[in-house]
């Protein structure tokens, strides 16, 4: 089935306890550019617990191509092989990160001018950007993150094989609306769709509709996985700060914190709406204070000392929530919406 709207909250069996067995969750991967080895980590431990039974994923941009690689990895190794899967797709784009015009230099890293490097690189992009598009700076195009995606997935063993539901989010640009890609309708250009800046890249074309970055519309998908699985537990990976602890006060501070919100305006509404139906049992990990930390910029960092940070970070998160709220998946929510985001 494919839409170009998240579909409704379907009628299906009533929530309840789970019966004795693996413990059956659903992944909600939000996006974030190179913050999204944060998931990478998260992934990677919890792929570890042997009784942990992952039913379907969804994701948008950073979090689609985790999910996609991960699922690409199950098919062909199990958790095993979604584990390596995901080293191997990070680790390549770190190196490939290193012909970036603003990967820092060993000297300024040495010197702790790493993030210096990224503003001032972030600072001119944006300058040649008011004044060109990425149709007339790149007009091929090229985009780096195919080539890696393409190299790390097989996406029509993905499509036949999939031992997990996939659900990614693009924005429709003509319409606004979000496009969900299904397991059958994962591509590697569905996969692009979703991570696609329009500041930076060429809107996707697939099938005569062309699309931008799914975190307009929906970062992360949560409502089909309520909806279109029989899995009653979202466990969110949540990767943008929604809580700050003050008030941003400079241009730079207050355009990232625009940003910031409008990319999660979409995920705040449906988990509200899964709060209210109350039959979805609903779980979260995050590093909220630690990645509030980070400028907007650091998500262009893709050396490997900052993105391995982020994947010991992810593994860490993984592990508490599972020290402390493993017992609660499949029985209720560990995740208070109304007190978290209302």
């Amino acid at each position: 089935m494919s839409t170009d709207v998240i579909p409704a909250l379907l009628p299906r069996r009533q929530g309840g306890p789970e019966m004795p067995g693996p413990r059956r969750i659903n992944l909600a991967l939000q996006g974030g550019g190179a913050h999204g080895a944060l998931t990478w980590g998260v992934l990677d431990r919890l792929f570890e617990e042997p009784d942990l039974e992952i039913v379907a994923m969804s994701g948008t941009s950073a979090g689609a191509m985790n999910a996609a690689v991960a699922a690409y990895g199950l098919a062909t190794d199990g958790p095993a092989g979604a584990r390596a899967a995901l080293g191997q797709f990070w680790r390549q784009v770190a190196r490939e990160g290193r012909h970036s015009p603003w990967s820092a230099t060993l000297f300024e890293r040495l010197a702790g001018l790493e993030d210096a490097r990224l503003l001032a690189g972030r600072a001119w992009l944006e300058a040649v950007m008011r004044s060109a598009s990425p149709y007339d700076l790149n007009p091929l195009g090229h985009n780096p993150l195919a080539d890696i995606l393409r190299e790390s997935v097989d996406f029509t063993v993905l499509r036949q094989a999939a031992p997990v539901q996939l659900f990614v989010s693009a924005t429709n640009v003509r319409t606004g609306q979000a496009r969900i890609f299904r397991t059958d309708e994962i591509t590697a250009e569905a996969v692009l769709a979703s991570a696609c800046l329009p500041q930076f890249f060429h809107a996707v074309e697939i099938d005569g509709e062309h699309y931008w970055d799914g975190g307009y519309a929906s970062n992360p998908p949560v409502l089909p996985l309520a909806a279109e699985t029989d899995c009653d537990d979202i466990l969110v990976v949540q990767v943008d700060p929604v809580r700050i602890g003050q008030v941003p006060t400079t241009p730079r501070a207050i355009q990232d914190r625009i940003d910031v919100l409008a990319f999660n305006a979409g995920f705040l509404r449906d988990m509200r709406a899964l709060a209210r139906q109350g039959r979805t049992r609903l779980h979260l990990i995050e590093a909220e204070e630690r990645m509030a930390d980070l400028s907007a910029a650091s998500k262009l960092n893709t050396s490997l000392t900052f993105l391995d940070g982020l994947f010991q970070l992810g593994r860490t998160r993984a592990g508490q929530f599972l020290e402390s709220h493993k017992s609660s998946l499949g029985v209720h929510s560990s995740l208070d919406v109304q007190a978290r985001f209302l």
